[in-house]
Parts: structure tokens; C-alpha cells; sequence
């Protein structure tokens, strides 16, 4: 379950390959997606919400996209993100990943995109080799980021960036 202020919701649970258009409705306001496990996007999902991983995400075609709904994050991955040849995902919010992103040896023309922040928990990203017509860009957006939360008591607080972390306009691109 999850909450919004002190309302429960309950979020849609999803199996280990997520074909097809999620998005909010009255019963998932967040529309939250939940897998207990390892989860494939095999190309065309797009998730308005958050796709939240208890296990590693596989991403084995294109035209993915995540796009996070106001002061939530867009995806939570506990272990890896694994790209496959011809892999494609397009991230528009926080994204928070516990492992590595891990690139299948020989893939071809991964794109990756995370408009937001990319927050990963213990591993890296260094290792990361892409083929000549591979891209994956990381945009700072800090609105696109920002997550408001609760404390136990109290007025609500809005997570933001600490000034000057983020500049208007950075960019990190790694390409070859």
C-alpha cells in the first residue's frame, strides 16, 4: 500500500513482462505498478506512474517510457537494470536503481534517456559500455525530480535539490 496524506491506496500489481498503457485512475491515484521480482519491458510500455522493481528490470526493446504523476518518483528498481540489444527507455521524473546498469555484451543501439535525477544506491554506472550508436543522457530536471513527502507529523515538506546541487542546464551524455 501507499499513501497519499493520510487516504491508503492500494497500486497494480503486474507480473514478470509488462506489455501495453498504464496510467492513474480513482483506485491508484499514483498509479503505482508493482512487481515482486525480476521484470522485462519488452518495448511500447508506457507507464504514467511509478514502476516500482522488487527485483532486477530488463529492458529488451524500444519505446519504453516511465513518466512520473506529481511528487512521486518514476522508478524504483532494487537490484539491476539490464539492457538488451535494441533497448529503448525513456525515464521523466526521480529514478532510483540499487544495483548497476548493466549492458548485455554485444548490444546495438541501446538508447537511454532519464529526464529528472538517476540515483543509484551501491553500484555504478562506470562500467557501462555502449556501441558506436548507443546513447544514454542524463538531464538534471529538478522539477521534474522534486517529491513532496510527510513526516510522521506536520505539514507536508517538499524534497528539492540543496542550492546549488543542480544547475539549470546540466547535461551528462555518454555516447560513442
Amino acid at each position: 500500500s501507499y499513501y497519499i496524506a493520510t487516504d491508503g491506496y492500494s497500486p497494480t500489481i503486474v507480473d514478470t513482462n509488462v506489455t501495453g498503457t498504464f496510467t492513474p485512475d480513482g483506485s491508484n491515484p499514483a498509479g503505482v505498478l508493482y512487481c515482486n521480482g525480476d521484470i522485462n519491458l519488452p518495448g511500447g510500455v508506457d507507464i504514467t506512474g511509478v514502476l516500482v522493481v522488487n527485483g532486477s528490470l530488463r529492458i529488451s526493446g524500444s519505446g519504453n517510457t516511465i513518466t512520473a504523476v506529481k511528487n512521486f518518483p518514476a522508478l524504483i528498481v532494487r537490484d539491476n537494470v539490464i539492457l538488451e540489444d535494441g533497448a529503448g527507455l525513456e525515464v521523466n521524473g526521480l529514478s532510483q536503481i540499487g544495483q548497476s546498469v548493466l549492458v548485455d555484451s554485444g548490444a546495438q543501439d541501446v538508447h537511454i534517456s532519464v529526464v529528472g535525477s538517476l540515483f543509484i544506491v551501491e553500484g555504478n554506472m562506470e562500467d557501462v559500455e555502449l556501441s558506436s550508436n548507443s546513447s544514454f543522457e542524463i538531464t538534471a530536471a529538478p522539477d521534474k525530480a522534486a517529491i513532496e513527502i510527510w513526516p510522521t507529523s506536520g505539514n507536508a515538506l517538499r524534497w528539492t535539490p540543496a542550492s546549488g546541487a543542480f544547475f539549470r542546464s546540466i547535461e551528462r551524455q555518454t555516447s560513442s
